[in-house]
């Protein structure tokens, strides 16, 4: 459907706000650099712990995301603290064909932008590393 998701989540409802996330550089440049208007991005904002994945927001995010559309996070960590579940969510949500977009990973966006066969090579050899990595910890 090609829709631009901002997934923002921080951990705590005290201390931490989601404005650094909302209003970086880094996503103002990314925006500039794809030709994407800031009000064409769906923001999905969390205020929940990273320690699971059965987080309002993100669940939502991972039902409506679809083929073609695309999400954009600040850091993988986002996805959550869990180094091989975030990483194995992340797997499943290029698995869709749902492009990833890391903002302190520009190498990504380059990738996609590339859009061919070494390209495809890699995302695919990144998807299956992740796969395994889980396999042999689990």
């Amino acid at each position: 459907m090609n829709r631009w998701f901002y997934y923002v989540r921080v951990s705590t409802t005290g201390k931490q706000k989601t404005d650094r996330q909302m209003y970086s550089s880094e996503l103002q440049d990314f925006c500039k650099r794809n030709r994407i208007n800031n009000k064409d991005i769906i923001i999905m904002e969390e205020k929940e712990t990273g320690k699971h994945f059965e987080r309002p927001q993100y669940q939502l995010l991972k039902q409506v995301a679809v083929n073609g559309d695309n999400i954009i996070v600040s850091a993988i960590e986002r996805f959550g603290r869990n180094y091989i579940q975030g990483r194995k969510e992340f797997a499943e949500l290029i698995n869709k064909v749902v492009k990833v977009y890391v903002l302190n990973r520009p190498m990504l966006e380059d990738m996609y932008k590339l859009n061919d066969n070494m390209s495809k090579f890699m995302i695919t050899v990144s998807k299956t590393n992740v796969y395994q990595t889980t396999k042999n910890l689990l």
